[in-house]
């Protein structure tokens, strides 16, 4: 249940639709994992109970949100220039081809 929570609100938050209850379900089980070693570390306890969980979930959430956005942000500008390098360095076509 937190797990969906936490998941679901990180999804709208992050400006996303959602992804479905199974996956707002996982990335709200990952958030948790990634919120409580962030809280941790910053030395914040929130209290226990649903509520305080469900807050480390989707501050977790959010956070992994952010670094799969990032990610895939920067796989797809390599993947661009990738493109317009081989664009530019595999145009070589022999005369003879030229006529076809």
């Amino acid at each position: 249940m937190v797990g969906l929570i936490a998941g679901w609100l990180a999804g709208k938050v992050m400006k996303g639709g959602g992804f479905g209850v199974p996956m707002d379900i996982v990335i709200g089980m990952v958030g948790a994992i990634i919120g409580g070693w962030v809280c941790r570390l910053l030395g914040i306890f929130p209290g226990g109970g649903l509520i305080g969980s469900v807050l480390v979930a989707f501050i977790g959430a959010v956070i992994l949100l952010w670094l799969v956005r990032m990610i895939k942000r920067a796989s797809i500008q390599v993947y661009r220039m990738n493109r317009i390098f081989t664009a530019h360095t595999c145009s070589y076509r022999p005369a003879a081809m030229a006529l076809f």
